[in-house]
């Protein structure tokens, strides 16, 4: 259930940013938010995540709805028994879903999240959800398997225990 919301609040973030970027600049257009750190440009982009492999829209469109079936199911079954292992998956599945409407509505995805601190590719939400949701993983993931070490760890020492007070 909670999984479900993420990715839904995820698409609708996404999506309401993209809404108003669209009615409320031009392609091309900046508006300031935060001066010196970031600002939002209207840009389109028919790639990946942060601008890369431009032009490759048809890519993504048959290869996301495979990932996202794939993320949906392993959530589901709850393969990696780890509640922020699938927080993490359900926000990459937040922001390709977000990513994916855009593609297949518009043919390309629309960005506007500009750094203004750093040079760096414009992005958007659903950005941000992917590479947060990655790296979220990346970390539960590490945490969950070296818990699973530690309580293998554990019972080994015990059972040891055991036989030498069986004798």
């Amino acid at each position: 259930m909670i999984f479900g919301l993420i990715i839904a609040l995820a698409v609708l973030v996404d999506q309401l940013t993209k809404f108003w970027t669209v009615s409320s600049l031009s392609l091309g257009e900046r508006a300031g938010f935060i001066p010196g750190i970031l600002g939002f440009t209207y840009t389109r982009n028919s790639g990946a995540a942060f601008g890369m492999m431009y032009g490759f829209n048809w890519i993504f469109l048959v290869l996301n709805p495979l990932l996202i079936v794939l993320l949906c199911i392993i959530i589901w079954r709850n393969m990696f028994k780890d509640k922020f292992c699938n927080i993490a998956l359900a926000l990459i599945v937040g922001g390709a879903v977000g990513n994916m409407v855009d593609r297949i509505r518009l043919g390309y995805v629309i960005d506007m999240v500009e750094t203004l601190f750093v040079r760096f590719p414009i992005f958007n939400v659903a950005d941000i959800c992917i590479t947060v949701g990655g790296v979220l993983f990346f970390i539960a993931y590490i945490r969950a398997e070296r818990r699973k070490k530690r309580e293998g760890q554990e019972k080994e020492q015990a059972l040891e225990t055991e036989q030498e007070a069986n004798g």
